[in-house]
């Protein structure tokens, strides 16, 4: 019997109350068998409960999630995130932070029908199973309203600024992946639009798709002889002379084709890779003019464009200064073309 009770059988024919040893052997037995059964279960509700907030965590999620689907039951999922979440940390600190989430996880929880369940998804993300086909505009607004008031954190009021993405089974998908993918789509697309709230459309799965493989190439365009300059003429009306140019990004994808330079600049500034490209584009810039130098003779000026990420970087004159003495910025730009 301790033999099966430890490979996680459920025993119910011990003798307990036999007299003696083997009634005392039986108790202890049944006991332990209980034991094991409470720590299990606690365990299951920790392995569903996110440790900081105390929510629903996202295993947790995809399991109702899935469960409602298999049940045919309609449903909306609400994920949301905080807008700027790095910048209270690093500015607040992270026991801040922590109180933060905290707060708005209890607004959260305690939101009354037809919010079925909250869920910490992870970081700042949450998410809100509610029991609707589709969310009533006015009850959209009313939520967001709500969670936009101030936090009271050390007597100092703070507002939290949130993005939602929304996403509904069943004309979303029939998969609670699927539906969490969309819905974290949906969101995301809110936030690079700087909309406080984007319901989820066919056809984004395949725009975010596309967003992550130029992101993920765009590491290495340079290295792998994808990226070049081209250097569009600037000339004077009044005799044609050349006064100077002005060198512009191209980026030709071996399996994309020709990206516009706006979009792969716009991800470059996302993810982080903007001050990785400029140092690129400085460097070829300043090659090529040696080159026109030394072999025609042409000494030229050459205008560049810098992110915004750029131009407030208090650390850029220096490197210039450092890096590229001979360089004359004649007419900094305030974006790339």
């Amino acid at each position: 019997m301790a033999q099966r009770i430890g490979r996680g059988e459920r025993i119910t024919e011990v003798p307990t109350d036999s007299g003696g040893e083997i009634g005392l052997l039986g108790r202890t037995l049944v006991a332990m068998q209980s034991d094991i059964e409470s720590r299990e279960r606690q365990q299951r509700e920790q392995a569903r409960r996110d440790q900081l907030t105390g929510l629903a965590n996202r295993h947790s999620a995809q399991q109702d999630i899935a469960e409602a689907v298999a049940a045919g039951q309609p449903l909306t999922l609400l994920r949301l995130s905080i807008c700027g979440f790095r910048h209270i940390n690093d500015t607040f600190g992270y026991a801040v932070g922590d109180q933060a989430l905290r707060r708005l996880a209890k607004r959260l929880a305690t939101y009354p029908a037809p919010v079925r369940h909250a869920y910490r998804l992870g970081g700042d993300e949450f998410l809100l199973l509610v029991d609707s086909a589709a969310v009533d505009a006015h009850w959209l607004t009313s939520l967001r309203e709500g969670l936009a008031q101030p936090i009271e954190l050390e007597q100092s009021p703070l507002r939290l600024q949130l993005v939602y993405g929304e996403v509904n089974f069943p004309a979303h998908g029939r998969s609670a992946p699927l539906l969490l993918r969309r819905a974290e789509v949906a969101m995301d697309m809110a936030k690079q639009q700087r909309l406080g709230y984007l319901r989820y459309v066919e056809g984004q799965d395949e725009k975010r798709l596309r967003e992550m493989t130029l992101v993920r190439d765009l590491q290495l365009a340079a290295e792998r002889g994808q990226l070049s300059m081209v250097y569009q003429p600037k000339i004077a009306a009044a005799d044609g002379a050349l006064v100077e140019l002005e060198a512009l990004m191209r980026w030709q994808h071996p399996e994309l084709g020709f990206i516009p330079p706006d979009e792969f600049i716009t991800l470059a500034e996302s993810a982080g890779l903007i001050s990785q490209l400029t140092g690129w584009m400085l460097t070829t810039v300043c090659r090529q003019l040696a080159v026109w130098e030394a072999e025609e003779g042409l000494c030229l000026a050459v205008a560049v464009n810098l992110s915004a990420q750029d131009v407030i970087d208090p650390g850029l004159p220096q490197r210039l200064d450092q890096r590229w003495p001979r360089m004359a910025w004649t007419r900094p730009g305030w974006g790339w073309r």
